[in-house]
Formats: C-alpha cells, structure tokens, sequence
C-alpha cells in the first residue's frame, strides 16, 4: 500500500494520524532520523513543518 492516509477522528484535534507507506521509504526515513539523532516521529514532524 502507497499513499494511504487512514484517520481515526477527523472531528477531533488529538494529533495522531497513521501512515501507510512503501518498506523502502519507510526505512530511508528511520535511517536519516537516527543521522539526525531524532525519533522517526520527530523527523516526519519536522520535515512536514517543514514544507507547510
């Protein structure tokens, strides 16, 4: 599965959201985060703030 978004509560603001995404992205990003020094949740943050 690619680019799949499922939300638990649209109408609430409880700030999870679960991401489905290719193995191979999945573990590029666990291995930039550990560059980083960063959880996997704490770099996706950031990179989404990022580009928002």
């Amino acid at each position: 599965m690619v680019n799949s978004l499922a939300f638990g509560n649209l109408q609430g603001d409880d700030g999870e959201l679960l991401l489905r995404m290719q193995k191979s992205l999945h573990r590029r990003l666990i291995e930039k985060a550990e560059v980083e020094g960063v959880s996997l949740n704490q770099y996706i943050v950031y990179l989404l703030g990022k580009s928002a």
